[in-house]
C-alpha cells in the first residue's frame, strides 16, 4: 500500500485499531510523513470547502415559486 493510500485511509478512518495506532507510531517518528498527513488533510478540506460552496451556489439559483403539490 503506497503511503498515499495509507494516509487517505488514515484520515477517513478506515484503519483498524492496531493499524491506525502503528500509523500514529510512523507518523510521530518521521517528520516527512507527519508534513505528506497535514498536506492531505489539507488537500481534503480545501476540497470539502470548495464542494460546499459549489453546492450552496447550485442551491442558490434553484427557483423557488412558493406552491407546494404532492404528487398523491
Amino acid at each position: 500500500m503506497s503511503n498515499f493510500e495509507l494516509i487517505d485511509d488514515y484520515l477517513t478512518n478506515r484503519l483498524g485499531a492496531q493499524e491506525k495506532a502503528l500509523f500514529e507510531q510512523q507518523v510521530s517518528s518521521d517528520p516527512a510523513l507527519r508534513a505528506d498527513v497535514e498536506l492531505q488533510k489539507q488537500i481534503i478540506e480545501s476540497v470539502k470547502k470548495a464542494r460546499a460552496s459549489e453546492l450552496k451556489a447550485m442551491l442558490n439559483n434553484v427557483p423557488v415559486s412558493g406552491q407546494y403539490t404532492s404528487g398523491v
